[in-house]
């Protein structure tokens, strides 16, 4: 089940409310004025080819309401078909953070109803979520901050996935 963050003291229209149990979105409301909407469900993160330490940005990201499920570091091939796999069969979201990102975003690409996109400012990832779906980031971290690694990664995970008209054939 996916989660709607809103703050505390937002309206939730009735036609809003009915939209989001027909989708099966929960609605949790946040502790103060400045939450921001964040649609999360579970996030697949796999690392590969990267001395990154992902367990400060895991932790940043639960504490968002992120649901993240780490895998096993193995190698590039493997971390991208198991990551692939998990977002075109489950409908999760995935990360993987790699010192080769072009070879991973091409990897995950080769598995039918994943839209992997290689990123890492915000303004992009929001442009890839926004035109493209996009269901898979890649990002090397050793190309960004650590700020900027979790602003992008939460970005990423807000949504909401379209598919803008013009590239709707492409993914059919």
């Amino acid at each position: 089940m996916k989660r709607l963050l809103v703050p505390a003291k937002a309206v939730i229209t009735p036609a809003a409310r009915d939209l989001l149990r027909d989708r099966k979105i929960q609605v949790t409301r946040g502790t103060g004025s400045g939450s921001k909407a964040m649609v999360t469900g579970s996030l697949l993160v796999g690392l590969a080819e990267t001395n990154f330490d992902a367990t400060k940005l895991v932790a940043r990201l639960r504490e968002t309401g992120v649901e993240v499920e780490q895998l096993a570091r193995t190698g590039l091939a493997t971390v991208s078909a198991e990551i692939g796999e998990g977002v075109a069969l489950s409908g999760k979201l995935g990360l993987i953070l790699t010192g080769n990102g072009s070879a991973a975003a091409c990897l995950a690409n080769r598995r039918r109803g994943v839209r992997a996109v290689l990123a890492s400012r915000i303004e992009d990832v929001e442009r890839a979520v926004k035109t493209m779906g996009a269901n898979l980031l890649v990002v090397e971290p050793a190309r960004v901050s650590l700020f900027e690694l979790r602003r992008s990664v939460e970005a990423f995970c807000r949504g909401p996935r379209t598919i803008a008209p013009e590239y709707a054939a492409a993914f059919a």
